[in-house]
This record gives C-alpha cells, structure tokens and sequence, in this order.
C-alpha cells in the first residue's frame, strides 16, 4: 500500500484520538475512509501473499529442474568418457590384431602359425565385442542427450515463468 495512504490513516487516527471535534457525519465520513483504506490494505496484502507463494513455489521448481539438469549432465559426461575408453580399448585390440596379422605372414614354423591364428580369432571376437559394447554406449549417449535437451527446455520454461513473476511484482 502506498505511504501516502498510511500517512492519512495515521493522521485520522491522530486527530480522533488527540480530540478534534468533528460533527456525526464527519466522523461517518472518516471511518468510512479507514475502512474503505483497511480493505484496499488487506487485499493488496493478500495479492502480495499470493504472488510471493507462487514465486516460491517457481523457485523450488527451478532448484528441482537445475538438479535434474546437473544430474543428466553429469550422466551425458561420464557415458562420454566411457565411450572414450572404449574406442581406445577398440582401437588398441585393432593395432594389435594387425600386429599379429603382420607376425602370421612372417610365421614358418607351423605350430608357431597356429598359436598366433588362435590369437587372432581370439583377438576378433574380443574387438566384435567392443564393437558392440561402444556401439550401445553410443545408443545410449543418444537418448541421454535427448533427455538433457528436453530438461534443458523445460529449465528454459522454469525460467520463463519466474521472469514473469519478476515482472508482475515489479508492477506492483
């Protein structure tokens, strides 16, 4: 409520209470104006009650939001360092199994030949299988990047929302 307003209830109150005489209808007048001030004070107060309780509950949607955000980066960093490792892990059975394709066509002795082609079909299905293991982290870092950008819009909304609080109690 405005201070002007308050200062007038305060020299009403003032003057009633310090003894000025004021015929019947002045009075009626004046009581008429605190009460007609009391209840534009009590419904300006319930305004700013409501607005501040839709405010803090805009806030703790936007602390919940900004969790869910972290946690989904978090989740998108650590399955990116994950994938990381595992084309290095592919890449390094790769340069191994050339290694040993390298080392089967400079074999002679036979029982030599043999142990290094078991290796080597050893080594094939264990690069098949990291294949297959980075291909799902893939698969996975894809819909996780989905959700980070679905929470991402919805932490923009959240924040959408409590700019127009901010504008709305900055009107007040």
């Amino acid at each position: 409520m405005s201070k002007l307003a308050v200062g007038v209830c305060v020299a009403i109150g003032t003057a009633l209470i310090c003894g000025v005489s004021l015929s019947g209808q002045e009075q009626a007048d004046v009581l008429e104006a605190l009460l007609k001030e009391v209840r534009q004070l009590r419904v300006a107060i319930e305004s700013a009650a409501a607005t501040n309780a839709r405010l803090q509950m805009a806030v703790q949607r936007a602390n919940i939001q900004e969790e869910r955000l972290w946690r989904v980066s978090r989740e998108v960093e650590a399955l990116r360092t994950e994938i990381a490792n595992a084309s290095e892990d592919r890449m390094n059975s790769a340069a191994r199994l050339k290694r040993l394709d390298e080392a089967l066509s400079n074999a002679t002795d036979h029982e030599q030949r043999l142990g290094i082609e078991h290796e080597i079909g050893a080594l094939n299905r264990e690069v098949e299988r990291q294949q297959r293991h980075e291909k799902r982290l893939r698969d996975q870092e894809g819909m996780l990047s989905q959700t980070l950008q679905i929470e991402e819009a919805r932490w923009g909304e959240v924040n959408q929302k409590l700019d127009e609080l901010e504008r709305l109690t900055d009107r007040r």
